[in-house]
């Protein structure tokens, strides 16, 4: 038994080297773990932003959606025809209900312009109350660009340049 102290010195020894190199194959494993976890959120990222792309392209070439012709007042707004999907995505919403008038030629309520926003792809804050709080805060802080009136108890929005001489008939349109 006198050996003994010296064996158990030595195996000790032994496992306490083996120990250091467990840590560090352990380390070294928990980090390219991290590195594959990192790569697969990466690719999940990829995918969605695919199938949002994939989503977009299917809604363009799906055409619009015209409504049926039995369709009852819902008192909601109406539904956008002629609005081609995905057009008003991006830029800012005065940009896109501008180029809305520009391209309908006549004054628009505020529940037609957010209803061919929204079919054009436009997607609103979800903490605004409804879409239409935005449009009509959007559109009132460019007073350089539009002008507003009441026209049968609804707010109405047009283009300050049809407010020229011989643009009558585009401000009064509608």
């Amino acid at each position: 038994m006198a050996g003994l102290p010296s064996e158990i010195v030595s195996v000790d020894q032994e496992l306490a080297s083996l120990d250091g190199e467990f840590t560090h194959l352990a380390k070294k494993r928990v980090a390219l773990l991290r590195r594959k976890i990192s790569a697969l959120d990466d690719l999940l990222r990829q995918r969605r932003d695919i199938q949002d792309q994939v989503d977009r392209l299917e809604a363009v070439l799906s055409g619009p959606q015209l409504p049926p012709s039995d369709q009852v007042d819902t008192g909601r707004p109406p539904t956008a025809v002629g609005v081609i999907p995905g057009e008003f995505a991006t830029g800012s919403v005065w940009e896109a209900a501008r180029d809305l008038l520009r391209r309908e030629r006549r004054e628009m309520p505020t529940g037609e312009i957010t209803a061919s926003l929204v079919a054009g792809g436009r997607q609103f804050k979800a903490k605004s109350p409804h879409p239409s709080s935005q449009v009509n805060s959007s559109l009132s802080q460019q007073k350089n660009v539009f002008y507003s009136k009441k026209k049968r108890g609804r707010m109405v929005w047009g283009l300050r340049e049809w407010e020229g001489e011989g643009n009558e008939d585009l401000r009064n349109r509608g």
